[in-house]
């Protein structure tokens, strides 16, 4: 109740696609909160919605003493003796505040250059893609007993998955297909996927694994009208080339043997020397691992095609 009060005294529609208006000061730069509209003789009361919430004291007393005297009129469902049970605290609390830090954040990213706010869709875009292609691989790890082993935990987190890096929201899609019943129930749409240029061949012979596994427990619905299964394929060049190998804040390194040797040879000495803090080598006690020690990567189509399951 509160927060539609407060937009009634802004004079703001509550809708996501209304544009904010930008704050009004007076001729010594202090913040006017008191602000003619579009209707003749009426004044709306707005924040200053480009400076902190602490920063507009001088518009909590008069939003305090507004809600007191003009609440009930403005929003008839706030009850008036509801309004004097609450103290001024709570008027402020309830739904103002929250309210406030919703539009000042909306107001922060209107002012944002294109550029900035497709950047900001794109990085969104990335991390869901990574999150989702994550949970799915962790749901096949227990079909590999190796993998088992905590230091294959990397293989596993969302900042070590691949994804398409282009610029254009739907690039990463071939059109879309049927599969080979021509149901069309069971339309299979295609996502590219760019892997980084440290991974080892192996590394990407065994992830190919993993992914064929991931596809062959979510296949599409064969009853469900219209339904798009999804599946992950590797594009054939690398759009983003790799100047580090990620690693999760405080979480699990990458193993060695998994790193590409021609790529790290390639790199500056002192990059290399930087890497060395996010990668498990040889030297350290309890990971000494080579793919020799990995039996399952030999069955991998030495193509680089994984074997279907």
């Amino acid at each position: 109740m509160l927060r539609a009060v407060m937009y009634s005294l802004m004079a703001i529609s509550n809708e996501d696609t209304s544009i904010l208006p930008d704050p009004v000061f007076d001729t010594k730069g202090k913040s006017v909160y008191w602000v003619p509209t579009s209707i003749p003789d009426e004044r709306a009361l707005r924040p200053n919605f480009d400076v902190a919430w602490s920063k507009n004291n001088s518009w909590h007393a008069k939003f305090i003493s507004k809600v007191r005297s003009n609440g009930s009129s403005l929003y008839p469902s706030c009850k008036q003796d509801v309004i004097d049970g609450l103290t001024d605290k709570d008027i402020l609390q309830r739904g103002s505040r929250t309210t406030y830090k919703h539009l000042k954040e909306k107001f922060a990213k209107q002012g944002q250059s294109t550029e900035t706010k497709e950047m900001d869709k794109r990085l969104k875009r990335w991390s869901t893609r990574k999150t989702k292609k994550a949970k799915e691989r962790k749901a096949v790890r227990s079909q590999y007993p190796t993998l088992q082993d905590p230091r294959f935990d990397f293989i596993f987190d969302p900042v070590n998955q691949s994804t398409d890096y282009s610029s254009d929201i739907t690039s990463n899609s071939d059109g879309g297909s049927l599969d080979d019943s021509g149901d069309e129930a069971r339309k299979i749409r295609k996502l590219k996927s760019w892997p980084p240029e440290h991974r080892d061949e192996n590394y990407n012979r065994l992830l190919d694994d993993i992914t064929a596994r991931v596809q062959a427990a979510t296949k599409p619905s064969k009853t469900k009208k219209n339904s798009t299964h999804y599946i992950m394929v590797r594009a054939k060049t690398k759009t983003k080339p790799a100047k580090s190998i990620p690693c999760p804040v405080a979480g699990p390194k990458s193993l060695a043997c998994f790193i590409d040797e021609a790529w790290l040879e390639a790199q500056p000495k002192e990059f290399q020397k930087h890497m060395e803090e996010f990668v498990f080598g040889p030297e350290d006690e309890g990971y000494e691992s080579s793919w020799e020690d990995f039996p399952e990567w030999e069955k991998f189509d030495r193509k680089g095609k994984a074997k279907q399951h």
